[in-house]
């Protein structure tokens, strides 16, 4: 495991029902105990409890904006998820898409990382580029996938990443390897992938700090209703750092 997949601190790991994504340019996840000791959860009653997302609110110059009808806008396609949730922003002339799919216990057919799961339908937008996103955890460097789409009239820059077990990374075999280690060894049962995307005109570099400014604006966005348990405490944090962005394409 590189440094950019460093897990985060058991110290930061987190306690309680919910996520959410910190202003001041810090995202954090925390997860409350809600349901019953993960021991004695099953599949079948992970699937059963549904939990419902806010969408978090922004401050300063962002705020919340109309969101298109599915069919007519870009969303990614993460299949058997609990709960996700889209919301539109804008500043100006700027807006961002952000998603997050949440699964309470990843399990067959509902797993954050899999070949059914896409950012781009290959339809309307193909992918025509990608690199990372380089993003402070606790202290440590954290490495955000990034992805250029384009579509007829737009180009769009995607940052992602998965959260599994406490631990943030870009990297889907790192999420695998964690998601494995929570089903053997025990740990958080939760997971989820958040991305957020803008468009650009001239090129993607222009993306970067309109990602940045969106993320340090943005309030908590909160898991409501049964959650599994996690068995650390503490807050996992994340702050992005365009200083060392790269993209190729």
């Amino acid at each position: 495991m590189t440094e950019s997949e460093c897990p985060v601190p058991a110290q930061a790991a987190s306690p309680a029902g919910r996520v959410r994504l910190l202003s001041a340019g810090v995202l954090a996840v925390l997860l409350a105990v809600v349901a019953p000791t993960y021991g004695g959860v099953t599949e079948n009653r992970a699937a059963a409890a549904v939990p419902s997302l806010a969408a978090p609110t922004a401050s300063g110059q962002w705020s919340l904006a109309a969101v298109k009808p599915v069919g007519q806008r870009w969303q990614p396609d993460f299949n058997g998820h609990d709960a996700d949730v889209f919301q539109t922003y804008s500043a100006g002339d700027a807006t961002v898409d952000f998603y997050f799919a949440f699964y309470r216990q990843q399990r067959e057919g509902a797993e954050v990382v899999s070949t059914k799961n896409s950012l781009v339908d290959d339809v309307i937008w193909k992918r025509a580029g990608s690199g990372n996103a380089a993003a402070m955890v606790d202290g440590v460097s954290v490495t955000a996938d990034m992805t250029r789409i384009l579509s007829r009239a737009h180009g769009r820059v995607v940052w992602s990443w998965y959260w599994v077990d406490d631990r943030y990374t870009a990297n889907p075999y790192v999420a695998k390897l964690l998601e494995l280690k929570v089903r053997l060894l025990g740990g958080n049962p939760a997971a989820g992938i958040f991305v957020i995307a803008t468009d650009y005109v001239d090129t993607p570099r222009e993306a970067v700090p309109v990602l940045e400014a969106f993320l340090a604006s943005i309030s908590p966005i909160t898991v409501i209703g049964p959650a599994l348990p996690s068995e650390g405490d503490g807050e996992p944090t994340l702050q992005a750092n365009s200083a060392e962005t790269e993209m190729d394409g």
